[in-house]
């Protein structure tokens, strides 16, 4: 992209989230990985696409997650432009965050056509 030339909203958005992981991957890994209990309107809210309910570790009553990754699906969603890919490497011993990239297609569409979360 010649200098002169801004990035689209999307675009600008994934270039802050790799420089945050380049600075800190531990930091921005645990962002990304971790979820925090949520209360059922915020689960429910049209764009957040929080985890279904889950048992809250060692206890039995359920509970609904949301992580970054669900407000990011949000804020995209809300300025109708392309969601964010969070890339994983499949490694041997666990998958490794490895950076982000603009969702292919249509806002809330991967590449192959299935919605992105």
């Amino acid at each position: 992209m010649p200098a002169t030339e801004r990035p689209g909203p999307t675009e600008a958005i994934v270039r802050v989230l790799n420089r945050a992981f380049e600075l800190d991957p531990n930091a921005v890994h645990s962002l990304i990985c971790n979820r925090v209990p949520c209360n059922a309107e915020l689960a429910q809210e049209s764009g957040f696409s929080a985890m279904r309910p889950t048992a809250l570790l060692g206890t039995e009553r359920l509970c609904h997650q949301i992580g970054i990754t669900n407000i990011l699906d949000g804020l995209t969603d809300a300025l109708g432009i392309p969601r964010i890919v969070v890339i994983f490497d499949e490694g041997p011993e666990h998958p490794e965050l490895v950076g982000f990239a603009v969702a292919k297609g249509q806002p809330n569409e991967g590449s192959d056509g299935n919605p992105v979360s």
